[in-house]
């Protein structure tokens, strides 16, 4: 689809694999936008290579499906993306996905990201519960000469804190001692 500008308003965008080029600037406001890897990937990109602009902003929300055995990230930008504060990004596998700990995934890239919101303050974004799982989300550079920047999340192993024993186990264990002790001392010879 080539479009010179592309403003949308609520409702609901959802792509199955689809390329759109644009001039000017793409704005998703109170939009929710349903992405993924591999064959629900987007790509924005300009019809003249000048530095394209898209913009996430008013509570929208960006559904981003992953499958692991696919490659490429979910959104795919040449030119500046800009996420505000009330953007949520819900990301979710594939059924079948085991997540592992030191796993990474590429969310979304682009030329340059910013905006309001805090890669550090989970708060922007809703990964599944995985038991001993936790999430973590940076900005990285691609390392290449075009020096992309890719909004990366990484799962990492939860620390899991010894459980104490409780007091009255060892009131129990205690107790049971003293009585076969009782019953020891008691038994006829």
């Amino acid at each position: 689809m080539e479009l010179n500008t592309i403003r949308i308003e609520g409702g609901t965008v959802e792509v199955n694999g689809g390329f759109l080029k644009a001039d000017l600037s793409l704005a998703f406001n109170n939009t929710r936008l349903s992405i993924g890897n591999g064959d629900r990937s987007l790509l924005i990109a300009g019809n003249s290579g000048s530095a394209e602009s898209a913009s996430f902003a008013q509570g929208s929300v960006v559904d981003i499906l992953l499958d692991p055995t696919e490659d490429g990230v979910a959104l795919e930008l040449d030119g500046t993306l800009a996420i505000l504060d009330t953007v949520t990004f819900q990301i979710d596998f594939v059924d079948g996905t085991n997540i592992e700990d030191g796993d990474i995934f590429d969310l979304l890239t682009a030329d340059f990201i910013s905006g309001s919101f805090d890669v550090a303050d989970m708060s922007n974004f809703a990964f599944p519960d995985i038991f001993g799982i936790d999430w973590s989300v940076s900005i990285v550079s691609d390392g290449h000469v075009t020096n992309r920047q890719i909004l990366r999340a990484t799962a990492t192993a939860s620390a899991v804190a010894p459980v104490p024993l409780p007091a009255g186990v060892w009131l129990l264990g205690a107790g049971l001692l003293g009585l076969a002790g009782l019953k020891r001392r008691r038994a006829p010879a």
